[in-house]
Parts: structure tokens; sequence; C-alpha cells
């Protein structure tokens, strides 16, 4: 356990264990946002993900104390928290109501295409992608070069380049505690 690893001086909060319980505000991101739920509602309804867009809207209070304490508690082989009342773990019934995920099947099976998408070749033995794919793929690659001081694709970036609207939302007042 992480706890035991801190207790013992072989891990210790900081830059390699950094959390961050602070929702990072993007700017653009909520009008983006709110655009696609517009726009692309019944096919995010039909493939049951228009629930998941929607909550990126709001932002959540998080302690980062919690969660330093969650995972210092928690196990990766046993898949369990340790605490004073014993091994406590959360069961697949306990994920399928608190956040919707199927106890059986595939989780985003609708959504995330096979592999076989991105091998496939056609008679002349060149290569096929999905248009959209090729042209997110293009964007990216062309993102990638213009930030390659970065060395990375942001998420800023990537909504910056796509949303094209006035700034409406600006950053939420900052938890107190």
């Amino acid at each position: 356990m992480l706890g035991c690893q801190i207790i013992t001086g072989k891990a210790r909060w900081g830059p390699s264990l950094l959390l961050y319980g602070e929702f990072p505000y993007i700017p653009l991101h909520w009008e983006w946002t709110e655009r696609v739920l517009a726009c692309f509602g019944q096919c995010l309804r039909d493939c049951s993900l228009y629930q998941v867009v929607y909550a990126s809207l709001y932002s959540y209070s998080r302690d980062t104390h919690v969660l330093y304490a969650f995972c210092e508690s928690w196990c990766p082989t046993t898949n369990t928290l340790h605490t004073l009342s014993g091994e406590l773990s959360i069961s697949l019934w306990d994920l399928h109501h608190l956040v919707g995920l199927p106890i059986y099947g595939h989780i985003y099976d609708e959504t995330i295409p096979s592999s076989q998408i991105f091998s496939c070749r056609d008679k002349q033995g060149q290569r096929v992608i999905l248009s959209s794919c090729g042209f997110l793929f293009t964007a990216f690659k062309c993102l990638e070069k213009a930030h390659s001081h970065n060395k990375r694709v942001t998420t800023k970036t990537w909504v910056d380049f796509w949303c094209k609207q006035r700034l409406v939302h600006y950053p939420p007042t900052r938890s107190r505690r």
C-alpha cells in the first residue's frame, strides 16, 4: 500500500505523486461542450454518452486530503481499502448503482472503434482510415507541429483549435476551506 511506503520513506507525496484537488478551468471548454451537446445530442443519447458529456459542464469541489487518504489506504494487490474497520471493497453492484457502469458486457463497445478499423487495407494494400478519424489525426498532427515547444497537445490547445465561439463562461470561484 502507498500509505506503508510513505511511512517507511520509500515514497512521498510530491511531483511524482501529485494530485490536483481543484477544478482546472479551460477557457471555451464549456462553450464548446454546450455546442457539442446541442449539435450531437441525439447521437450522444443513442450511444449513452450524453450524461457523461453533460456532467463535464459542472465543477466539482474535491478535498485533496481525502484523495490522498484514499490512495494511501488502497491496496492494489487485493483492490481493497484498508481502514480501521478492516478491509473494504467496492462491488460490481456498487459500481453499477454509483456510476451506471454495466455489470456484464463491454462498457464502451458503442463508442470505441476496434483496432481492426485502424489496420484495414483496401484492395491495393493501402491503409484505410475512417474519414472522421483522418480529420482528427490531421488536426492533431498540425497542432502537435505548431506546439512542438510544449512537446504535447493539451486540452486547452485542442479546445482553442475547434471552438470558434465567444467566451461566455468565466472561471468559477474557488472553494474556501
